[in-house]
């Protein structure tokens, strides 16, 4: 619950306008890189981003990168990004929809590690399993948690000047341990942030449209359909309102779609969230709940709602028609 406290208008102090002059400083500066990606809609249909990548928002101030996630992934069930943060106060690490990222912010735009842009998919899921576990871990920021850190990172490369495990923190983290290098040795990052801000250390995203790698034609009436994609896609835009069938009269035919995830991933749970719903597969098998008609033109269409595990769509619609014969 919100609580509110009364107001008194005091006349600022030199030492507070100098902080305040800093922290305007600050943000024209953070600003300023020519390189930045500013989208000025606060809950953007597509944010121009890779799984795993740091996304930044401003503050109700205007000071650019006040706080910064790892995105995590596109849930088109509900029409939502989900990004993994640290809010740096007390227990809070914690995997939260898009509208409580910006918290009414503006969203900045996305960068990458500019040693390894764009990063494989390898390269991602490991970024997203090291976020998962920071998550999972549920570390006492405030207390002296050296000794529980994994890699025996000591605290002075994470921990801001203050003590806390800051969201700046937690990306520098989770990117030096998935690459094996820091991103500014030797500098600890306090505010302004300066984590993936500088054309030095970060770039911004280097985004590859999802395309259909491949259709496995049915060589019967009863046989199903395989499409497969180029990279892992988000199962909740792949409907039957996303993807159609269709004869020769342009007459559609019915059928159920099953998720098939990757097989050849090293770990298997990294879209699944709190709930249990799984987001991720890289392949649907469109099974017909009637027989499809012989010697005759079939058509399999996919619409650009559909879109990969970043929420990034199909450039363009794509269609394919084939025949059965008997």
């Amino acid at each position: 619950m919100t609580q509110y406290r009364p107001h008194t208008i005091k006349t600022p102090s030199i030492t507070l306008c100098v902080i305040a002059l800093l922290y305007l400083c600050s943000a024209i500066f953070a600003s300023a890189d020519p390189n930045d990606t500013i989208i000025s809609d606060p809950n953007p249909s597509v944010i121009n981003a890779e799984v795993g990548d740091a996304v930044f928002r401003d503050d109700s101030n205007g000071a650019f990168y006040w706080h910064a996630g790892i995105l995590w992934f596109y849930d088109g069930y509900k029409n939502e990004y989900q990004v993994i943060q640290a809010t740096g106060i007390g227990h809070k690490l914690e995997p939260v929809n898009w509208q409580t990222f910006l918290k009414s912010a503006i969203y900045q735009g996305a960068r990458q590690h500019i040693d390894h842009c764009p990063p494989t998919t390898d390269q991602q899921q490991e970024i997203i399993y090291q976020a998962q576990f920071q998550v999972n871990a549920s570390f006492t920021f405030s207390a002296a948690w050296s000794d529980n850190w994994p890699n025996n990172r000591p605290n002075s490369d994470y921990q801001s000047g203050d003590g806390r495990f800051r969201c700046d923190q937690f990306v520098e983290y989770v990117y030096a341990t998935t690459y094996g290098t820091e991103l500014k040795p030797g500098i600890r990052l306090d505010a302004p942030f300066s984590i993936l801000d500088y054309a030095d250390n970060a770039i911004p995203s280097v985004v590859t449209p999802p395309t259909v790698a491949q259709i496995t034609e049915p060589n019967s009436p009863n046989a199903s359909i395989v499409i497969t994609f180029s990279e892992l896609m988000s199962r909740g835009t792949i409907t039957p309102q996303t993807i159609t069938l269709t004869n020769a009269a342009q007459s559609p035919c019915v059928f159920t779609i099953t998720y098939h995830s990757d097989p050849l991933r090293h770990r298997d749970d990294l879209f699944v969230d709190p709930q249990g719903i799984r987001h991720d597969c890289i392949a649907v098998i469109i099974t017909p709940d009637q027989p499809l008609p012989i010697n005759e033109s079939i058509t399999l269409t996919l619409t650009p709602n559909i879109r990969d595990l970043a929420g990034n769509p199909l450039t363009q619609p794509h269609s394919h028609t084939f025949t059965i014969t008997p």
